[in-house]
């Protein structure tokens, strides 16, 4: 709860000048105080915030916690939540966030304002 108290006010202070928006935030657990999290979500939507989730487990079989902790992600994400939502294991960490930045790649296109060649 606390970091998206915390991601809410520095998006309340960043610039407003056309840029796109976006928190990604990474958990390898379940999230705590999920009960919580509804005023930090409609400010976040208010800002036109756009909150990418991802889930880190440790092996390739997802354990009933994992489950739980995909579930608790799938909840804060934005909508469409395919579009908005990975669950990896550890060490595919670095090759789903690669493209972040790309508009080609499965969330680039989401993150990232297409490029306007002159």
């Amino acid at each position: 709860l606390a970091g998206l108290q915390k991601a809410s006010s520095l998006f309340k202070t960043s610039p407003t000048d056309g840029r796109k928006r976006v928190l990604i935030v990474v958990a390898d657990g379940p999230l705590d105080d999920k009960d919580k999290y509804q005023t930090a979500m409609a400010e976040l939507a208010g800002m036109q915030v756009q909150i990418f989730g991802v889930t880190v487990r440790p092996f390739t079989a997802q354990s009933p916690s994992d489950l739980t902790a995909d579930a608790d992600m799938q909840a804060i994400v934005s909508t469409p939540k395919a579009g908005h939502f990975v669950s990896i294991e550890i060490d595919s960490l670095r090759g789903s966030l690669d493209g972040i930045c790309d508009p080609n790649a499965q969330w680039g296109g989401r993150a990232s304002y297409p490029r306007v060649l002159h």
